[in-house]
């Protein structure tokens, strides 16, 4: 399909992205994960500097709030990382990098499911939170591996809905309790945090 990200800069106002959500991929347009290298991607289809994904989730178009949610959904959906270990918007030929501040994505959500703890992810995907890739950092947030090693933080919403399952194991050393097994809130950000 037509794109206007095909021609000249990306776009020149939020106005104008705020419409790209209804521009969708086909099957054979959609990338495999780290299947593309930026050296893969022709410089004429690489917009650079104008997104950005805040640390608390937020997304940024040229450091301006995008607000709309479609929007902020297509964003994650369309998000894929390349071989460098990069983010970037895929939409056909066209790749926008992503400067990440913190992580690619957020755990909005925590409910028990099936002997599970079911994770509800920002791009509208689910699946049973992996509790082995705890993580914490110096400020109390919590990270988690999602989709096999993305770093995922976990929302205020999903922070206190698995802290209801929080237990002090040792003084000053704590875990989640589930299923009568405590997973330790490390601090060495195996879940695969940059940084």
């Amino acid at each position: 399909k037509a794109s206007f990200w095909r021609h000249g800069p990306w776009c020149d106002s939020l106005a104008s992205v705020s419409y790209i959500y209804h521009i969708h991929m086909t099957d054979s347009q959609k990338v495999i994960e780290a299947s593309e290298s930026i050296a893969d991607i022709p410089e004429r289809f690489i917009a650079a500097g104008f997104l950005r994904l805040a640390a608390n989730g937020a997304w940024l178009f040229k450091d301006s709030p995008i607000t709309n949610e479609k929007m902020q959904r297509f964003l994650f959906a369309h998000m894929r990382r390349n071989k460098e270990g990069g983010y970037w918007i895929v939409n056909g030929p066209q790749r926008v990098p992503v400067e990440i501040d913190d992580v690619p994505y957020f755990v909005t959500r925590i409910e028990p499911a099936e002997g599970e703890l079911r994770a509800y992810i920002c791009d509208d995907t689910q699946e049973n939170l992996d509790l082995s890739t705890l993580s914490i950092s110096e400020d109390h947030a919590i990270y988690v591996a999602v989709k096999n090693d993305h770093a995922a933080k976990l929302t205020r919403n999903a922070h206190n809905q698995i802290c209801e399952f929080l237990v002090e194991t040792v003084v000053n050393a704590y875990a989640i309790r589930w299923n009568g097994r405590d997973y330790p809130l490390t601090s060495d950000r195996r879940s695969g945090r940059p940084g």
